[in-house]
């Protein structure tokens, strides 16, 4: 089992570093979508992309959010992106009762919402630190 190491000091509290996680999430998307909006007023796209750039900000809202919250946690990635991306959902229901209830496409959302907290997890595959490992030189006997 592996020992707790020293901590930096720096780290924000589990809630707290959600909370601002879907906060980031929520205000990436609701900036995102007014630039799509002002490209669609002003003619610059097409009206036929509105599905795909709704996809592709709700799925980069969610991993920037999501990446927010651990890169403030600092600790249990696969939790923090998880439960961030969740809240982030549970945000998005809420919003969709607000305007009405309408419920469709929530499968959809769904889907670029955990493909988002998937993306968050790709820099763990790479590893952490510098990238540069040192080995100490034996002598050759």
């Amino acid at each position: 089992m592996k020992g707790k190491g020293k901590g930096s000091g720096r780290a924000m509290s589990m809630p707290a570093g959600i909370g601002m996680g879907v906060g980031i999430s929520y205000g990436i998307m609701l900036l995102s979508a007014a630039v799509l909006a002002w490209l669609i007023l002003t003619q610059r796209v097409g009206e036929e992309v509105i599905g795909w750039g709704s996809m592709l900000i709700l799925a980069i809202s969610a991993a920037l959010g999501s990446l927010t919250a651990w890169t403030r946690i600092r600790h249990r990635r696969l939790f923090v992106t998880a439960v961030t991306a969740a809240g982030y959902y549970a945000v998005l229901l809420v919003t969709a009762l607000a305007f009405g209830g309408g419920f469709s496409g929530m499968g959809a959302t769904a889907g670029m919402v955990v493909l988002g907290g998937g993306i968050a997890q790709i820099p763990a595959l790479f590893g952490g630190g510098s990238g540069v490992r040192r080995h100490k030189m034996k002598a050759f006997r």
